[in-house]
């Protein structure tokens, strides 16, 4: 079994995790990957640590361990493309709704996917297309694609239709789209739903509108939603889990559709959504002595 690993370097605890981590997989003869930022890191690594390409790396590795947070999950999940492998998040940061594994667990849950003793969440994904009159581009979200005003303090107006329907123009900060993934995320903070991890769904979320009536609506994972930018003495900004940004001009039209490939996420026994809601978020909790 070949092990991909991909680590936040910035995290205070990665280098003390991640050595121990090495020297566990190495005394079990473990074919490590990892891309070549990280084998720089590593300095002078054991030769059963393979560096490659960052386009490579999903499809050298058979499993993926991300070490940082929720936001190495994301980076690591872009880094999956439409390939398809089990990806186990190490969390060395704070909430860790992706990344639900302790540096304290690690061990022995790297035992069971040595043993085959887990199995697949998958979670889809949004394709988001950046078109204009000369140009487009495409881009993998795992939490959401959110069209936003750039630094000016003045509301936007964005155009919305759904499956080719007219959906709604909305005086809005901008327009979250979320996967059931990013329903913990972005979205919740500015009001939105969380929903269950398996149901098929996008989040259709306003940023303060500037209407009362303006509510999230949840749309089938099936529906292609277009934004479209209405505001011409203005320009935005498309963010894409919150870690790549593109400015949006005038006119530009973003199409956004399911992915053509889900995350898989590796889970254990014993894991349960609404204890992580309760644990993370710390509500639902009794306060009766």
């Amino acid at each position: 079994m070949a092990i991909g690993i991909f680590a936040n370097l910035d995290k205070e605890t990665v280098r003390e995790t991640l050595q121990n981590f090495l020297d566990w997989l190495q005394e079990r003869s473990v074919q490590i990957v990892v891309i070549s930022e990280l084998h720089t890191y590593l300095q002078n690594p054991s030769p059963n640590v393979k560096a490659v390409n960052p386009s490579d790396f999903a499809r050298a590795s058979d499993v993926v361990i991300a070490m940082g947070g929720d936001g190495t999950m994301l980076a690591a999940a872009r880094l999956m493309g439409d390939v398809q492998k089990p990806l186990l998040g190490v969390n060395l940061g704070s909430l860790g709704f992706l990344a639900d594994v302790s540096p304290d667990e690690l061990f022995g849950r790297m035992e069971a996917v040595l043993s085959g003793d887990y199995y697949i969440e998958k979670r889809l994904t949004l394709q988001a297309c950046l078109k204009t009159e000369s140009s487009s581009c495409s881009y993998q979200a795992l939490n959401d694609v959110v069209m936003a005003r750039g630094g000016i303090p003045r509301m936007i107006r964005i155009e919305a239709t759904v499956d080719d329907q007219y959906f709604g123009t909305f005086f809005t900060d901008g327009i979250i789209l979320a996967t059931p993934t990013g329903s913990t995320a972005y979205s919740l903070a500015a009001g939105g739903p969380i929903i269950f991890p398996s149901l098929e769904s996008i989040i259709f979320n306003p940023i303060s509108p500037h209407t009362m009536t303006a509510r999230p609506t949840v749309i089938p994972a099936t529906s292609k939603i277009c934004l479209k930018m209405q505001s011409p003495d203005q320009d935005a900004f498309v963010s894409v889990d919150g870690q790549v940004m593109s400015q949006v001009h005038p006119n530009t039209e973003i199409e956004v559709t399911r992915g053509a490939a889900d995350i898989q996420l590796i889970k254990f026994e014993g894991h349960n959504f609404f204890d992580v809601l309760r644990k993370k978020l710390q509500w639902a909790t009794s306060h009766r002595r």
